[in-house]
């Protein structure tokens, strides 16, 4: 459902998502950390652009510290959270 205000502002999104399940539809809306991916991709894709590496080496650091934390916290919430596993943008 599109930009991260209007996915989490129910005003702004119009309860979509509970609209869609009204009519008998399955709706998700893709967690934050989808966000944070995504821009640290397009973090990533400038600074391959402009070739720099010590850049690189620090976006490529955070999103591997980033993706370790979240599979923490999804031991400790597995079984509890009606959720689907989020993919990591890969394509740059």
């Amino acid at each position: 459902m599109g930009e991260i205000f209007v996915r989490s502002n129910r005003f702004s999104n119009e309860d979509l998502a509970r609209k869609i399940e009204g009519l008998g539809g399955a709706a998700y809306l893709a967690p934050v950390e989808e966000w944070v991916y995504y821009i640290n991709l397009m973090g990533l894709r400038r600074t391959l652009i402009k070739k720099d590496w010590s850049g690189m080496i620090t976006l490529l650091s955070k999103r591997f510290f980033q993706k370790r934390i979240e599979q923490k916290f999804e031991r400790y919430f597995a079984g509890f959270l009606k959720s689907l596993h989020e993919p990591i943008p890969e394509r740059f």
